[in-house]
């Protein structure tokens, strides 16, 4: 019989490797916990104050325990939730409590009136390198760059009838927003 652990030098073997402190939210909380309660909360104030309305959603990280016929077994997940679904994490001190912490940030959103929505914007938080400060910067900038591409695509779908011809790009059928339009006076219509 072959005695495997014949080739260790147990005299000199490693220290077994130490297992990562846990992820917390500490970072989360120093941007966002001292103005809203929740990433729920977080996602309304950010879809009621910001004029195309974004979507926000929230990766998280947690334990999944199942059985899977030969026994129980244990393995890490992640998960995004999105606008309403936040409500299912409580408040940051829950989510504390649960040892379930946000991994990623996105926000989205689509435009009404046309088929068409902005390309989504992830923040990854770095729970090494990120403090309070750079995280929520971070989440203002993605804010406005959504923002930014929310107006960018009304501007190119809204004009009204006389605001010129059809668009014959990825948005063809709509008119782009004449600014000097005289009949919407370059606010466009909605659709």
């Amino acid at each position: 019989m072959t005695d495997w652990n014949s080739h260790i030098n147990w005299g000199e073997r490693d220290e077994p490797p130490q297992e990562d402190e846990p992820i917390d939210n500490e970072i989360v909380k120093a941007a966002f916990a001292e103005t809203w309660a929740s990433p729920y909360e977080l996602y309304r104030a950010t879809y009621k104050y910001t004029a195309c309305g974004p979507s926000v959603g929230m990766q998280i990280e947690y334990e999944k325990v199942e059985d899977d016929g030969f026994g129980v077994h244990a393995s890490m997940q992640r998960r995004w939730l999105y606008c309403d679904d936040l409500r299912e994490l409580g408040t940051w001190a829950d989510l504390d409590t649960q040892g379930i912490p946000i991994m990623a940030i996105s926000v989205s959103s689509i435009v009404e009136g046309v088929d068409s929505e902005v390309m989504p914007v992830e923040i990854k938080v770095d729970h090494d390198n990120d403090t309070g400060e750079t995280l929520l910067a971070r989440f203002e900038t993605a804010v406005k760059d959504v923002a930014q591409q929310a107006d960018d695509i009304w501007d190119m779908t809204h004009g009204c009838d006389d605001c010129g011809p059809e668009n014959d790009d990825e948005y063809a059928g709509y008119r782009a927003i004449n600014p000097y339009c005289s009949t919407c006076k370059g606010e466009g219509t909605i659709i």
